[in-house]
């Protein structure tokens, strides 16, 4: 085998590495949030969203945002963690893998409001955010969508949700590579409760 065949093979052995390695952190994580009062709404194992098997989407055969949502309905809130790998459209807000994690709470929060996270990071004034930092819905401009049309998902209905329907949302975000054991995940998570 070439040097070619060689860095491809070793490639995909290290995406395999990667996916073990983050399945090793939403087990972690969804231990230590269940312990917290927040459950998975169903018993699905899902984590993976927008993928394609489609021979004319290749770029989309990889995951690139993997997830997992969690409700606490005594609190009336919703939970979301977003691993975000990469980001094509938008290059420039990513240099390395990061974790995304929400907490919503209001009257009317739902399932639907646990795929904001993403949003919230790349697309929502300030868009640099330091990790680390709790991000409170006082810290956004809901307004100030910087995304083009075509490629946003937010519409006026859905920004009037989150400034009308949410009491609160907290937000937090750190490189996934940080996140390299229990004590370090317990160590990033414990803020958000905390607001």
């Amino acid at each position: 085998m070439d040097d070619k065949g060689n860095n491809v093979i070793d490639l995909i052995r290290q995406m395999e590495k990667l996916y073990i390695e983050i399945s090793r952190l939403i087990k972690c994580f969804d231990k230590n949030i269940q312990k917290r009062g927040y459950l998975l709404p169903s018993s699905s194992s899902s984590v993976i969203k927008d993928i394609s098997q489609s021979l004319n989407a290749p770029e989309n055969w990889l995951p690139m945002w993997l997830y997992r949502n969690y409700q606490n309905n005594a609190n009336k809130e919703v939970l979301s963690l977003n691993i975000a790998l990469d980001y094509p459209e938008f290059p420039e807000r990513i240099n390395e893998p990061l974790v995304l994690v929400a907490k919503f709470s209001g009257k009317k929060v739902d399932l639907d409001h646990a795929w904001y996270p993403w949003d919230i990071y790349f697309h929502f004034r300030p868009l640099t955010k330091r990790y680390n930092k709790i991000y409170l819905l006082k810290d956004f401009n809901l307004n100030d969508n910087d995304t083009l049309e075509e490629l946003s998902d937010w519409s006026k209905e859905e920004k009037e949700n989150l400034t009308n329907h949410f009491k609160a949302i907290s937000f937090i975000a750190a490189p996934l590579m940080e996140m390299s054991d229990e004590k370090n995940i317990i160590k990033f998570i414990d803020p958000i409760f905390n607001q």
